[in-house]
This record gives structure tokens, sequence and C-alpha cells, in this order.
């Protein structure tokens, strides 16, 4: 560089100035004071070293801009460096990330730019590693944005800076004025309004209307009443953000309008935003809500084109008193049950009391319907393989399907039911699933975003104890004159213990009904009991983990086994934890053969699903669990506590 801007040289200059001034009184003090001798020598040699770095640091200076000047096609003949003048800031990162050259672009838009500093120190929390994959956002803590581009020149990184601050304002302008739509559902509007008095009735749907009226209206959108129970509503996306940093107080508002009745009113929204129309927003929102209602209501599910966000979930599921559903349900299924030539019913890996129930449920329809029906099972617990083996006594061994006679018996026009999960990537016999034309799904399960798709039927209730509970309803319609085994009547039953921790959790009126039908078709509780005794080395292994367990949060139980043990055991244990004096809820962190499982529990304050899906899991809101591959006991209990954190300090 050697026109009249090269600013590196001037300081360059100053920097010789400066040192042959401190080198020259040193040698002079040196001379008239002996005892400083070696001390002055040491000064000089540290100048020595100093004016050493400042000439490389010019000459590297010197050598970029003349490499970078030469790239940009400056004439030799020219006094003007071409980086000089170039109105877009410029800056070249030696390999040791220091700054060994700018242009007079980049100083005017950073002043505290200087040569031999590090880029972050320059420019604070900028990413070298990001820049290498590409373009990256720099935010300058003033507000300025800018586009920054790398590109390798002779050993080094040059760096060029393109302002976007007013295309992001006008980006973000735009954002805000886009219109978003929402849904507004009263989840439970027959069982709250049938609850209330008549004298507060009509004065409580008016509270809730005013509740959610005053919100939306606040942030100047607009809504209107579609049913009794349901509202559009349509704002902008400043609206939306400010809804989301609020965390959707409107939840709070409208279940502290009926907190005196017996049954509060709680509501569920689903809205859609960055749609490319106001008819896909229309269809993000509806499918938001649909999830909202799968996991339980009393919560805000906002879909955008990439993902859904969740706010909220705080309730239980709402119990439905009316069997309506389920007998529609019923008439559904034996429909479909008899246009089949056959029914095959598989469930999630690893089979667990409630599959098992669940499954022989629908061979018990379908063998009312003149059909024949058989399980297939990928893997099952200890207690269901136990169960299996009383199968032989009771005459129904033939029903179960190793997978070779599994993919004999499935026919192009088998329907498939699809039993205690919606994740396909849970289903055992994941091919069946694929191949089949007609697919019927019954779960209880609080809805995750991975849901089965492209089903003939889906009964779908979060509220239920089991999906055990679930079969045993659909059956009574089905054929009231039917008859249950009594091995199957005992797999139901089973299932629902085993899924309402003996009737302690998740457990409404319609769940004892469906008890009492099991237990007048021949179920022996004594036998059901002895289903679920322990090994004594099982027993061992439980209490081993749950006296490892540490208080976290001041009320959630963890406890880690580092050791392969069976995932009901690991359940049992998060369970048994429970039972510790202030402890609201629990998670067991074990290892298994691919790398981690997580098992959690909890006594209704606190979603363990929330909590588990931030892991890949899911569940209820009062048990869950997650699997985490590849991924030792020690890691997976660290994220599972930073899960635990976030979740927390959402709801604060």
């Amino acid at each position: 560089m050697n026109g009249k801007n090269d600013f590196s040289y001037t300081a360059f200059g100053k920097s010789i100035l400066f040192y042959c001034v401190i080198i020259i009184l040193c040698a002079v003090f040196a001379l008239y004071v002996k005892s400083f001798a070696l001390f002055a020598a040491l000064l000089v040699l540290a100048a020595a070293m100093m004016v050493h770095a400042a000439i490389e640091r010019t000459v590297r200076a010197k050598k970029s801009a003349e490499y970078i000047d030469s790239m940009l096609f400056m004439s030799e003949n020219s006094d003007v460096s071409i980086s000089q003048t170039v109105p877009i800031p410029m800056l070249s990162v030696a390999p040791d990330s220091s700054v060994c050259w700018y242009n007079e672009a980049f100083r005017k838009a950073f002043a505290n730019a200087e040569i031999g500093r590090s880029v972050e120190s320059v420019l604070p929390n900028m990413k070298i590693k990001e820049l290498l994959g590409g373009e990256y956002i720099y935010r300058t803590e003033g507000g300025e944005v800018y586009k920054v581009k790398a590109a390798t020149l002779n050993n080094a990184l040059l760096l060029t800076f393109t302002d976007i601050t007013e295309a992001e304002i006008c980006k973000k302008l735009l954002e805000d004025q886009k219109n978003v739509i929402a849904v507004i559902n009263i989840d439970n509007y027959e069982e709250a309004i049938e609850a209330a008095p008549d004298a507060v009735r009509q004065s409580l749907l008016s509270e809730i209307e005013r509740a959610v009226t005053a919100w939306v209206r606040e942030k100047n959108g607009i809504i209107r009443k579609l049913e009794r129970d349901r509202y559009l509503c349509v704002f902008d996306g400043a609206a939306l953000l400010a809804f989301t940093e609020e965390r959707f107080a409107v939840l709070d508002c409208v279940r502290s309008a009926g907190r005196e009745q017996k049954i509060p009113p709680t509501i569920s929204i689903g809205i859609g935003a960055d749609g490319g129309t106001l008819a896909d927003n229309e269809e993000y929102a509806k499918a938001a809500l649909d999830m909202a209602l799968g996991r339980g209501g009393d919560q805000v599910v906002v879909r955008d084109r990439a993902n859904f966000s969740y706010f909220g979930g705080k309730s239980k599921e709402v119990e439905k008193r009316t069997r309506v559903k389920a007998r529609v349900m019923a008439t559904a299924l034996r429909g479909l049950i008899s246009n089949s030539s056959n029914v095959m019913v598989v469930c999630h890996r690893l089979a667990d009391a409630d599959s098992l129930g669940a499954c022989l449920g629908v061979v018990c329809a379908a063998q009312s319907c003149g059909k024949m029906c058989r399980v297939y099972f990928e893997s099952c617990d200890t207690t269901v393989a136990g169960m299996l083996k009383s199968a032989e006594k009771s005459g129904t061994e033939g029903v179960f399907l190793n997978k070779q006679a599994a993919r004999e018996y499935f026919q192009k026009d088998t329907l498939l039911v699809v039993c205690d999960t919606h994740k396909p990537s849970m289903v055992g016999g994941k091919e069946f699933l694929d191949d089949a034309k007609s697919v019927v799904l019954i779960d209880h399960h609080r809805r995750s975003e991975e849901f089965l798709r492209h089903t003939d039927l889906v009964y779908h209730e979060p509220f239920a104890s089991s999906a055990s509970e679930m079969i045993t309803e659909v059956l009574q319609y089905i054929d009231p004159r039917i008859s249950l085994n009594t091995f199957t009547a005992e797999a139901l039953y089973a299932g629902i213990v085993i899924d309402t921790n003996n009737f302690t959790v998740k457990t409404g009126v319609r769940t004892f009904e469906a008890a009492a039908y099991l237990r007048a078709a021949g179920v022996d509780t004594i036998r059901i009991k002895r289903l679920f005794q322990e090994s004594m080395d099982d027993y061992e292994t439980k209490y081993r983990i749950v006296s490892e367990a540490v208080i976290y949060r001041d009320n959630i139980a963890i406890s880690k086994a580092d050791f392969v043990c069976e995932k009901d055991i690991v359940a049992k244990s998060a369970e048994e934890l429970l039972e510790i004096s202030g402890v609201a809820a629990s998670f067991v962190v074990a290892k298994d053969r691919d790398g981690s499982s997580v098992s959690g529990r909890s006594l209704g304050d606190i979603n363990v699903q929330m909590i588990l899906e931030r892991l890949g899991g899911g569940g209820h809101m009062l048990s869950g669990a997650a699997q985490q591959s590849g991924v030792s006991v020690l890691e997976c209990e660290e994220r599972l506590k930073e899960a635990i954190d976030e979740y927390l300090d959402s709801l604060s």
C-alpha cells in the first residue's frame, strides 16, 4: 500500500519514533546508573521485540493489502488502493484470529479497529467457525446488522461486511404486519356448563367470552364466534410476539373466571402463522388446535411452516363423562372389520400390560364380527412375557404370531389396528404399517408432533387412563352380547391397573366403570396381584435405584442407574420415588443396550411429558419416557436437568 490514505504506515511511523526514544533513554540511563544496566538491557530487548512485532504486523498488512489489491485488479501505475476506496467494509484475519488488515470503510464502521488485536475484541460475539460455513449475520451492540462473507486469501480470511440494517428493519415490519389466524376452543364446555348452577351458568359463559374478546382486542385484533364453544380470531405478527412474551396469559384468565366452579373451564388455542396465504394460516391453525386438544387441552399451540411451539399445558386432562364417542367409534370399527379379509393388531415396541390388553380386546371385537384376528409383538416386557405363558392354558396361544408367521398372515386388504401409540417410529412391525391400506389407531397418550397419518379411523382420547379402558368401552357397543374369556378380561384389567398405578393416577368415573365391567366378566383380582409380583433380584434392583436418588430443584427426585436393567424396573423405580414426602415428580435415568433411557412420573403439578419431549420422548402429563441412543447415563442426566430447567423457567 503506497497511497496517502495508507493509515497503517502512519501508525508504524509513530511506533518507530516512540520505541527509538525509549531505547535512547534507556541507554543514557544505563550509562550513568551502573546498577540499572541489566534492567535497561531487558527494556531494550523488550522494546526491540515490540518493534519487530510492529514491523511484522505492518509487513503482513502491506502484503495483505497488496494481495487484495491484485485480486481487485489495481493498476500498477495507480497511486490509489482500490481496497481502501471500496465503500464496503473489509477485514483480513490472520490464522491466529488477529486483525492483520482492514480498509478505511471498516475503520469508519468499527471505530475500535486496530491491527494486531483479536477479532473478538474488535467484533464482540463474532463466531469465526460459523463464517466458514458461508454467510453469517452479525449484529452490533448499536443495532446495525451486517451480512458477512468470508474468503480465504493468502492463508488469511478476508471478510466483507454488507450493511443490511434497513432491510432487516423492513423485514421485521413486514413480519409484524402479517396476518395470523387463531382458533379458540372451550375444552370442557358441556362439563363446565352443566356442572355450574343455573344461576351462574350464563354469567360464566359471559366471563369466558369477555376474557377472550378483551385478550384479542387489546392487540387490535378481531374475533368472531363460530359456534357456542369456538371462536375465530385474526391479529398481526406483532400481537403474536407480544402474546408469546406474556406466555398467553389468557389461559389463566379463563381458568380463574370459573375458579369457584366445581369444574373450572379451560380453553385451547391453535394459531397458524407464516403461511403463504390466509388459507394456509387457517389450515395451520386447525392443525395446531388438533394438536392442543390431543395433548389434553388448556394450552396454546403455534404452527408455522417449520414446526410447532407449545405454551401452557398445566392442567390435567378433563374426563368426558359421555360415552357417545365410544359408541360412534364402535360402530365405525365394526364396519371396517366387516369390510376387511382379516385383522392384524400391533402396538409399540416392548409391549406392556396395557398394550396386551388392548390388542386382545381388538381380537375379541374382530371375532364377534366373524373375522380372523392375530397379534404381532416385536418385543415385550417381563410382565407380558409372564402373562403370555398363561395364554396357552386359556386357548388363545394361536392368536400371537412371530415375524415370519405375521408376514404370511398379512394380506393386501388386511385391516391393521395400532394400539397404545400414535408415533410411527415406535410401532412394532413398521413394515406392516407401511404396507397396510386400512389403518385404525387407538391410543390414549397426549399427542406429539409425530402422529400416524393416512388412517381410516382415529380413536384418540388423552383423558382416558389407558388403551385397555378405551377398548373395554368399545367392546360393550360392538356387541352387547359379547362374551369375554377370562384371559382377555384379566389382560384388559391388568392394563388399566398398570397404567393407573393401582387406580391412583389418571383415574376417572369411566375408569371404574370399565373395571367393574371386567370384574363381572370373571377377573380374579388376586391373580392380577400375582402377575405384578417381582423377583427378589428385581426388587433389590428397584430399591438400589431408589436409594441413590437426589432431590433437584426442591421437589424433583432424580436417580440414575449406570447399569443395564429392564424398562419396567426403571418405570417402577420412578413410581416408587413418588412415595417420598415432598416429591412432586421423579425421573430415573438408566443404561440400556443402545444408550440411555429415562422414565418420569408426576403427581400432577409438573408435566413430565413436556419435559421428556425435550429429550425426544413423550407420554402423559403424569408419566412418560424417553430414549437417548448413544448417550451415556451421565450425559443423559445432564440433558434431563437442562430440560427440567427449561420447563420450570417457562412457567415462571
